[in-house]
């Protein structure tokens, strides 16, 4: 990877972050639901950041090795990948998992302690993809995945505060956001 397709990568992952916003704050709004391009849009955008986080790690940019940090990174990416698991399993249905449908709002178990373990657990993955193999460009990596994680989550609780009403402003009031 060179640092001209990272930059080439930024862009196309604001410009789909925001089209994927957009797209699904619309059909939150008509449909109660993400339609198939929604689904598309979000999925798209989750793989533009992978890629970015994949590919930073191999531009040549100062890597730094250091066996502390990469254990440590490595041990958050198995947190990671599991408390994505677990929230995914949660969820249950293919249709919810996708946002396709959302019958109740998840509130016990791993739900008790955050309201996005999924999102969590994917900034502690890619958090600890860029531990583990450290270069300036991870931080990008780290930084992205926070800005996508922080706009899907405002568009996400600005729909279920619609369709839960009280019931999730309680939920907000007793269970954090993210940690």
């Amino acid at each position: 990877a060179t640092k001209t397709q990272l930059i080439i990568e930024i862009v196309l992952f604001i410009l789909l972050l925001a089209a994927a916003a957009y797209k699904m704050n619309i059909d939150y709004k008509q449909k109660n639901g993400l339609s198939v391009y929604g689904v598309l849009s979000f999925g798209g955008v989750f793989v533009l950041q992978a890629w970015m986080s994949v590919t930073a790690i191999f531009i040549p940019a100062g890597f730094i090795h250091n066996q502390v940090l990469f254990t440590m990174g490595i041990v958050f990416m198995a947190i990671g990948l599991f408390g994505m698991i677990l929230g995914i399993k949660q969820m249950g249905d293919y249709k919810e998992i996708f946002g396709l449908h959302s019958s109740r709002l998840l509130s016990k178990g791993i739900y008790h302690f955050t309201r996005h373990p999924v999102y969590v657990g994917y900034v502690l993955l890619i958090t600890g993809l860029a531990m583990a193999w450290w270069n300036h460009y991870a931080v990008i990596a780290i930084i992205s995945s926070l800005f996508l994680v922080y706009l899907l989550v405002l568009v996400e609780e600005a729909h279920l505060a619609r369709q839960f009403g009280d019931e999730h402003k309680e939920y907000c009031l007793k269970t954090r956001r993210f940690l």
